[in-house]
């Protein structure tokens, strides 16, 4: 299911959509606080270390494990 589409209706790419996400944190001035706020939010909705990793675009967990929830 397409949940992004461009200005012609087409699918929206991961690059464009990331794009589109930094320039709206961009002028909401919230660019530092999405990722880490998304992060935990996926967590306490059950999202395992490895699929966080790949929806973030990093090669390694040890860099999401910062954000790893004490249980």
């Amino acid at each position: 299911m397409l949940l992004f589409f461009s200005y012609q209706c087409k699918r929206l790419s991961r690059v464009a959509l990331e794009n589109v996400i930094k320039e709206v944190g961009k002028r909401a001035n919230v660019i530092g606080k999405f990722f880490p706020f998304y992060a935990v939010r996926c967590l306490l909705n059950g999202v395992d270390l490895h699929s966080l990793a790949r929806l973030l675009g990093h090669s390694d967990i040890s860099i999401n494990q910062r954000y790893k929830l004490d249980d």
